[in-house]
């Protein structure tokens, strides 16, 4: 597992890349209007560009269900348990049995 660190530059642009990725359709008009947004962005450098523009990629495209990327989530949740941030806890969870779901707090009415 690789280890990324990236620039505030390159972070302010993961809100656009997450709706983007969001309904798993690149169109053309997206991926053009994402890539030129990154090219003109004068407080990118070169190489922030070039991993923005990876990540574009429908060819290659960045994907979640590959053996690689869950065994590196897997290796992250393990990191945390093993540093002792995991933890079992309970609480007691509404549910509306006419629904078959959980009911949240705002649903309740309670702060």
């Amino acid at each position: 597992m690789t280890t990324e660190i990236y620039t505030a530059s390159v972070l302010q642009y993961i809100p656009v890349f997450y709706i983007i990725w969001s309904d798993d359709l690149l169109s053309a008009s997206e991926i053009n209007v994402a890539e030129n947004a990154i090219s003109e962005d004068s407080s990118l450098t070169l190489a922030d560009k070039k991993l923005l523009k990876s990540w574009l990629d429908v060819n290659n495209p960045y994907v979640t269900y590959n053996t690689k990327y869950m065994e590196s989530v897997w290796w992250l949740i393990k990191q945390i348990y093993d540093k002792g941030l995991m933890y079992k806890g309970y609480t007691i969870q509404p549910y509306s049995p006419k629904a078959g779901t959980a009911i949240s707090s705002h649903e309740l009415n309670q702060p």
